[in-house]
């Protein structure tokens, strides 16, 4: 079915598969000794509000937005910082020059629906896995 509202749920499942790959890999991270608990987006879909609440709510956990539109390009003149020693590291970079513009926190009445579908993202996670290996033969 091609109705608009096919397609819009075809999209927002699309955004909340990304964020559940994004979880999948912090809880593989934290599962190694990191201790991952907010998430920084910049780029092109951080100026979306629909992507950004999802990566919180998939994700559950707080989402930081930079207040620089283009972080990209002042991430890139904070490596410079540092190369040319104005800021002798880069995190002494990145206090002086960055700033967090906005915090989004994940709805906690989608919890319970996000941990449900997460673990089923994990089940096809495990399932192709499955069937890569079946197929790695004939590669």
């Amino acid at each position: 079915n091609d109705s608009v509202e096919d397609l819009a749920m075809t999209y927002l499942t699309t955004l909340q598969s990304i964020a559940y790959g994004t979880r999948h890999i912090v809880e593989e991270l934290n599962a190694k000794d990191y201790k991952i608990d907010t998430l920084v987006l910049c780029g092109g879909l951080s100026k979306n509000q629909v992507f950004v609440q999802e990566m919180a709510d998939c994700c559950q956990m707080k989402v930081l937005l930079p207040k620089e539109q283009e972080a990209v390009l002042l991430g890139a003149a904070m490596l410079g910082s540092v190369a040319s020693n104005y800021y002798e590291s880069i995190q002494a970079s990145m206090s002086k020059m960055g700033k967090i513009g906005k915090v989004i926190t994940p709805r906690l009445e989608s919890k319970s629906f996000h941990e449900k579908k997460f673990n089923v993202f994990l089940k096809m996670y495990d399932h192709w896995r499955l069937y890569e290996s079946i197929m790695e033969c004939e590669r």
